[in-house]
């Protein structure tokens, strides 16, 4: 499990020894314990190399149905996405930054969508996307949130799409 909670007077920075973009791999979630979180941190310089068999990279990985709760966070200097998530995988997520990625500043599956919120700043990446895979489940019930960056739909995606208004 992973629980890193810092304060705004005193954040949580996990960062490469190297302060350049994917200077390491990043995190990797993969554990079912609920209490996987990070608050009042910032994660510099990660998804340098794939951590996964599903050649994934990015600064904060979530598969195999991980919960992550993501507040308040950091994500930024990453050399491929910012944070990527699978339909396994729960997410609650709110007040983030996710910025100065060489890739998206976020891939996720089309039924997490419904667990972003509207305030977190996803902008000053390499390609500012959020990009939409393809679900893992059978479809998506709830609106997609308006992001502070355009939505790039995986092709295949299959059903019918509920936006918020302005999105």
């Amino acid at each position: 499990s992973l629980s890193a909670k810092g304060t705004a007077e005193a954040p949580i920075v996990i960062r490469g020894t190297n302060a350049a973009r994917g200077a390491w791999g990043g995190i990797y979630v993969d554990s079912a314990n609920p209490a996987n979180a990070l608050d009042q941190v910032t994660i510099a310089h990660g998804g340098g190399v794939e951590l996964t068999s599903t050649a994934y990279r990015g600064s904060v990985i979530v598969l195999g149905g991980a919960p992550l709760s993501m507040t308040n966070t950091t994500l930024r200097e990453g050399g491929s996405t910012g944070l990527h998530v699978d339909g396994q995988a729960t997410l609650s997520f709110a007040a983030n930054t996710i910025t100065a990625h060489d890739g998206q500043p976020i891939a996720i599956a089309a039924e997490n969508l419904v667990d972003l919120d509207t305030a977190s700043g996803l902008t000053g990446n390499g390609e500012d996307v959020g990009r939409i895979l393809t679900p893992a489940t059978g479809g998506v019930a709830g609106t997609w949130a308006k992001l502070t960056v355009p939505y790039l739909v995986d092709p295949n995606l299959g059903y019918l799409l509920s936006l918020q208004g302005g999105s």
